[in-house]
């Protein structure tokens, strides 16, 4: 079971890769059991998650009051869509489904991160 989660969890990497930076630390298929793969891929969301935040915050910090609260707004709802589509995939068949909901959570922290950082720079 754990080769399959590996083979899963290197296919989901692979098709998930966006070339930033930070994505070389989520190679979590060297764990030895299900539950360190979705712990790794719970650390590494994380991390995209702060970097999301501070982007945000970047982007937010000279902005108008009305831009500020639009910017919440939105992300308020982008966690909310994150949460429920992720659990389609948590709620798949057998424990590969952990990971790969683990996987979601990472990945669409860091398309968030690359959205925000391209509608920015297509701003200026």
């Amino acid at each position: 079971m754990i080769a399959l989660c590996r083979a899963s969890l290197s296919v989901l990497l692979l098709a998930a890769a966006s070339g930033a930076p930070a994505r070389a630390d989520a190679d979590c298929g060297d764990r030895d059991t299900t539950v360190d793969i979705v712990q790794c891929l719970a650390d590494e969301a994380a991390k995209w998650d702060r970097a999301v935040d501070a982007e945000l915050r970047r982007v937010t910090s000279d902005a108008t009051p009305e831009y500020v609260a639009a910017a919440r707004a939105a992300q308020d709802l982008w966690i909310k869509y994150r949460e429920a589509n992720c659990l389609t995939y948590r709620l798949g068949e057998g424990t590969i489904a952990a990971v790969v909901a683990a996987e979601c959570y990472r990945r669409m922290a860091e398309q968030r991160l690359e959205e925000l950082k391209s509608d920015i720079e297509g701003a200026d």
